[in-house]
């Protein structure tokens, strides 16, 4: 099959496509680093459920370091107080206990809804009740985390636990071992 070429719009039409031989290798890396960005994406928001214990007592423990290192330096003696759902620092202030309001780090932290807390403190098991009206009564009834000024805390293990992907992140402090995260199995 031979084709005449000799008319204009054909040598224009060869002309135009003679030197584009593919892509350049500029435009297959732009490709591929789309390509990369997209994957990664999606594969974080796939698997952002499953290790939400763990981002939650990664930060847990963190913050109680920051209180315990911030009720050695204030002399002030610091708590972690903790509701369904969420936990907040507090600060013994005049003999009574204050939430830390004005401290955009040791703020409340409400929980994401999968996730629930397991408290033991000085061995015990600690029942997380809703908060009360009245002080003396919510002072009493309320599981708190002591972070005392002269760098001891409570021994406790606070486990954050994932209903959805059936994982537990355990937050556990000793004076001998300090604030650990540890990943522990679930029976579920």
């Amino acid at each position: 099959m031979n084709v005449n070429c000799s008319s204009w719009r054909c040598r224009d039409h060869a002309a135009l496509f003679a030197g584009s031989g593919g892509f350049t290798l500029l435009e297959m890396l732009v490709v591929l680093v789309i390509m990369g960005i997209i994957v990664s994406v999606a594969t974080l928001s796939i698997h952002s459920g499953e290790n939400q214990a763990e981002i939650e007592a990664n930060r847990f423990a963190v913050l109680v370091r920051l209180a315990q290192e911030q009720a050695i330096l204030t002399t002030a003696e610091y708590a972690v107080q903790f509701e369904p759902g969420s936990y907040f620092f507090v600060r013994l202030v005049k003999g009574k206990w204050e939430s830390i309001e004005d401290d955009e780090v040791l703020r409340r932290r409400s929980l994401p809804e999968e996730i629930e807390l397991e408290i033991v403190l000085d061995g015990e098991k600690a029942a997380i009740t809703p908060p009360v009206e009245d002080q003396t009564a919510f002072d009493q009834q309320i599981p708190r985390l002591y972070l005392l000024s002269s760098g001891e805390f409570s021994p406790f293990s606070v486990t954050f636990l994932n209903r959805f992907a059936r994982i537990a992140m355990a937050v556990r402090g000793t004076m001998l071992e300090g604030v650990t995260v540890s990943e522990i199995e679930t029976l579920s």
